[in-house]
């Protein structure tokens, strides 16, 4: 297909993800900004990556974890549920509503770390910084910003750097609040 870059990897294909993304030419794939998976915990197909293979495989290459959605369902059989409770429960009632769901599959995401600088160009570590701060990675963002300055005398990596900060500090305002607020609650109950 003369692909020779891929900047987001992403995946669902039933099972088959990591069997995809080893495929890809290793030239390639070291060079992916993001990497996303959703992979099962459990065997729901024959054959299929799990999630300890991923993590397992990408441990060994220059990536990091950086969001993992636990997803599931609930156990009961359809049969039981419908049999169990009335056809007016069953109609304004799903099974999310009312069980615990337990987990099955979860939602991956890995970021490049960058180690080997030589991989790393103006455009990747911009775009990395782009992504970074879409996925409300504010800290890996100021980490590439830094990096990127370093390399490449553009004023767009300070801006980064700052607006990165400033997301940060208004963090710390929101959670300073919360934690005023919940020690105010103990001393009303």
């Amino acid at each position: 297909m003369n692909i020779n870059y891929i900047d987001w990897f992403k995946t669902d294909s039933q099972g088959t993800g990591l069997r995809i993304f080893e495929s890809i030419n290793s030239k390639i794939s070291d060079n992916i900004i993001v990497a996303e998976f959703e992979p099962s915990i459990i065997n729901a197909y024959k054959g299929e990556d799990l999630l300890y293979s991923i993590m397992k495989y990408m441990n060994n290459k220059n990536f990091w974890m950086s969001d993992m959605l636990v997803r599931g369902s609930q156990r009961i059989e359809q049969g039981n549920f419908k049999n169990e409770f009335n056809k007016f429960q069953n109609k304004i009632f799903r099974f999310a509503d009312l069980l615990k769901s337990s987990p099955g599959w979860v939602e991956v995401s890995y970021f490049n770390t960058y180690e080997s600088d030589n991989l790393i160009n103006k455009r990747d570590l911009l775009l990395s910084c782009a992504i970074a701060i879409t996925k409300k990675q504010y800290g890996f963002a100021i980490d590439l910003a830094k990096k990127a300055q370093l390399k490449y005398d553009d004023i767009i990596f300070k801006e980064i750097l700052n607006f990165s900060i400033k997301k940060i500090h208004k963090n710390i305002f929101y959670v300073y609040s919360k934690k005023i607020l919940q020690k105010l609650l103990t001393y009303f109950e």
